[in-house]
Parts: structure tokens; C-alpha cells; sequence
């Protein structure tokens, strides 16, 4: 073909950005917000994945909050490889506000761990 000559191509990416996942190099990060009743019942996590896969994460026990969950090969492909980065997964547990005889019924539940006084000082 005439007035064509052979050369580079220069391509640009850009990447569309996600308000539930951030990605850091081959890894991604998550933050999922669970209530302490979900926590109780043992509920799993879940959340669609950027390749639009449901995943469902067991809650293996009872979680902490900000509690990171590392997830082997759910990251970005890493290149010239067969590998996946990691996906994190931060917990945040929602605690709703309580009153006194709300804070007393739920340490009933939890084995009464702490005194009445010291329930009711600390909220």
C-alpha cells in the first residue's frame, strides 16, 4: 500500500475507576460494611467482582473491625505470568446505637462478659 510506512503503534490505556474497588499495582483493596447482627448469624460477604462475577467470602470467625481479609488470585493478572495479585477485603462492622437496656440485654447474649456499671460508664 502506498503513503503507508512501517513503524511503531502507540497505544493509550486509561482505566475506568470503581467507587467499591481500588487497585494497587496487581492487588485490589475492598471495603465492605457488615452489621453485627450479619456477624452473629455467620453471614457471608459478597460482592461482584470487576470481572462481574458474584463471589461469596465465608466469614471463617468472628471478624474484628477493620479486619483485612486476604484473598489469593481474586487480584489483577500479573504480567507476563499466570498469576493474580491479592484482593483485600477491609470489615467494617456496623454497630447500631444502643440504649442501657438495649447494652444490657446484649451482654446477656454475649454471656454477661462485663458488669451492668461498666456497660452503661462505657457507652
Amino acid at each position: 500500500m502506498k503513503d503507508y510506512h512501517n513503524g511503531d503503534i502507540l497505544v493509550n490505556i486509561t482505566t475506568k475507576d470503581n467507587n467499591n474497588i481500588i487497585r494497587k499495582e496487581n492487588d485490589l483493596y475492598i471495603i465492605k460494611k457488615i452489621s453485627l447482627l450479619d456477624i452473629y448469624n455467620n453471614k457471608n460477604i459478597e460482592f461482584i467482582h470487576l470481572d462481574g462475577k458474584k463471589y461469596n467470602i465465608n466469614l471463617s470467625n468472628l471478624p474484628q473491625c477493620n479486619y483485612v481479609y486476604a484473598v489469593k488470585d481474586l487480584g489483577m493478572p500479573i504480567l507476563n505470568s499466570k498469576n493474580y495479585g491479592y484482593l483485600y477485603i477491609t470489615i467494617n462492622i456496623e454497630i447500631p446505637e444502643l440504649n442501657n437496656n438495649q447494652i444490657i440485654k446484649f451482654n446477656e447474649i454475649l454471656n454477661n462478659k462485663f458488669t451492668e456499671d461498666e456497660l452503661i460508664k462505657n457507652n
